[in-house]
């Protein structure tokens, strides 16, 4: 589905109803993250992943996984391509 997060996610649980695997790699912005983790955490299913790209821009994956009691896997990723040398990449197991 090519739509904006806040058309586009709905629809998707509506299409979709669970998943097992959903890679975030949207919205950078703090307000927009913190608005789509929640909806899609709710769409995996017991034992999926939620994988977020470009964490090390703010807080807001390290801020979703307390408010959810989760541990997360953080994969740091040399990046010569970007204005930053690293790229971060968060992973929570629901």
């Amino acid at each position: 589905l090519r739509y904006a997060d806040r058309e586009g996610i709905p629809r998707a649980i509506k299409k979709l109803g669970q998943i097992d695997l959903c890679h975030y790699d949207s919205d950078k912005y703090y307000g927009g993250r913190m608005w789509a983790y929640p909806k899609l955490w709710e769409l995996l299913r017991d034992g999926g992943m939620l994988i977020s790209d470009d964490i090390e821009n703010n807080l807001a994956f390290k801020k979703f996984s307390k408010s959810i009691k989760r541990e997360p896997v953080i994969i740091k990723l040399e990046n010569s391509n970007k204005i930053y040398h690293f790229q971060y990449i968060g992973v929570l197991i629901k």
